[in-house]
């Protein structure tokens, strides 16, 4: 299989698992996701890693469309922010990839 159809589903992969981790919590909470109480909080650390390590890519991402939509950053902020981001959904899509790929081999 070539490196960039495995890059694209790994990416695609951790998009979709960010976005539904931050979908799950939205549920869960009732309010809309985003890098503030009570998704992240200093009460509970742990909860707040993994909530963060799993849906971040998708809490920065509209956590910068809103900033942007209130001209609270300007552009090159917000692009630098969307390439993290986008990085972030990548490296999240390759370590699931990976965890998945060991489970159906101990199966």
């Amino acid at each position: 299989m070539p490196l960039s159809v495995l890059f694209t589903y790994a990416y695609l992969v951790g998009f979709s698992a960010s976005a539904c981790a931050a979908t799950l919590a939205e549920l869960s909470a009732k309010c809309p996701a985003g890098m503030r109480a009570p998704f992240v909080t200093a009460d509970h650390i742990l909860r707040s890693l993994g909530l963060v390590a799993l849906a971040g890519p998708y809490l920065l991402f509209r956590e910068l469309k809103s900033a942007r939509q209130e001209h609270a950053l300007p552009l090159p902020f917000v692009l630098s922010g969307l390439v993290f981001a986008n990085g972030w959904a990548l490296a999240l899509g390759i370590v699931l990839v990976e965890v998945m790929s060991l489970l159906t081999r101990t199966l």
